[in-house]
């Protein structure tokens, strides 16, 4: 009788185990584009005269995966629009990123629109954000 309950209870162990330690993986899917991410901009809402603003960059997915990729930031002046809008590329290694608003130089409205653009054959699908600063 002892044996049978040793038996019974290290198979039960060995059966939940591997089910209690596992955790979900957001990047579980092998194929390209199919994990969502959120682009995510947060800026002042205004800029005082003489002063550069910030924007914090942050591009997330679902469970713990850190997408890679490409960022870009396009600061258009609104409601005259521009002829030659503002941009910044750079390459996103997962964590928060914080970038300089020193070439707003002008009063008014701008919108600056942050898109992610994944890594070629990543599992990762590309997002966009938009967020409206006032420069006095």
């Amino acid at each position: 009788m002892k044996k049978f309950l040793v038996a019974t209870a290290t198979s039960v162990a060995l059966v939940a185990a591997p089910i209690a330690i596992g955790g979900s993986v957001a990047s579980a899917a092998p194929y390209a584009g199919t994990v969502k991410t959120k682009a995510a901009a947060k800026a002042p809402k205004t800029i005082a005269k003489k002063k550069a603003g910030h924007v914090t960059v942050r591009v997330t997915a679902a469970g713990n995966a850190q997408p890679k990729g490409r960022v870009t930031i396009r600061i258009v002046r609104k409601p005259q629009g521009a002829t030659k809008p503002i941009t910044q590329s750079f390459r996103y290694g997962g964590t928060a990123v914080k970038r300089s608003l020193k070439a707003i130089k002008r009063p008014g409205r701008y919108v600056i629109t942050v898109s992610f653009k994944p890594a070629k054959g990543s599992v990762f699908k590309a997002s966009t954000t938009k967020v409206v600063v006032r420069k006095r």
